[in-house]
């Protein structure tokens, strides 16, 4: 998934699912990282997009993800 024309500060987007392990959507806690993922079912349901540090920086990857799946589904 090519993030390079995406902007790099996006806020991670609050997740609305009560009791998740995280605060932001698509993200994970795995071992002692945080996973972000985001569903593309044209690639073949969820794509990694990384292991990170910190539950913010996960976050942002998300909403990076997010907007430019955004942008593709916009009509022209």
């Amino acid at each position: 998934l090519d993030l390079s024309e995406v902007p790099m500060n996006l806020a991670p987007i609050p997740s609305d699912t009560p009791g998740s392990s995280s605060r932001f959507k698509g993200v994970y806690k795995s071992g002692k990282k945080w996973r972000a993922e985001i569903s593309i079912p044209s690639e073949g349901g969820n794509v990694c997009l990384g292991r990170f540090d910190s539950e913010e920086e996960a976050g942002s990857m998300y909403a990076r993800a997010h907007y430019k799946r955004a942008r593709e589904r916009a009509p022209h």
